[in-house]
C-alpha cells in the first residue's frame, strides 16, 4: 500500500520542515491508486490559506520505485513549499 511521511498546514499558520538524514541512501516503492495520499511519499503540503515548509533529502541515493514520490503541493490557497535533494 505504501507510507507517507508528510509535514503541512490545514490552516492559516506555517508548515513545518522536513529534513531526512540518511547514510547510504533513501529507498521509497509503492503505489495505491485508489487513495493518493497512501502512495509511498515524503511530502510537505499546504491545505488551507498555510504554506507549506521545506522538504530537504541529504543521502548518497534516492531511489524511487513503483509510483513513490518526493513532493511539494497546495490543495488551497498556501504555496507549496521547496524540495531540496542533496544526493
Amino acid at each position: 500500500m505504501g507510507g507517507t511521511i508528510i509535514s503541512g498546514t490545514f490552516g492559516a499558520g506555517e508548515g513545518g520542515n522536513l529534513t531526512i538524514n540518511a547514510d547510504q541512501s533513501v529507498q521509497l516503492s509503492g503505489f495505491n491508486p485508489f487513495v493518493p495520499l497512501a502512495s509511498t511519499q515524503l511530502a510537505v503540503g499546504a491545505f488551507s490559506t498555510g504554506n507549506a515548509g521545506t522538504l530537504t533529502v541529504n543521502t548518497s541515493k534516492v531511489i524511487l520505485q513503483n509510483g513513490s514520490n518526493i513532493n511539494s503541493y497546495t490543495l488551497g490557497n498556501g504555496n507549496a513549499g521547496s524540495v531540496v535533494v542533496n544526493a
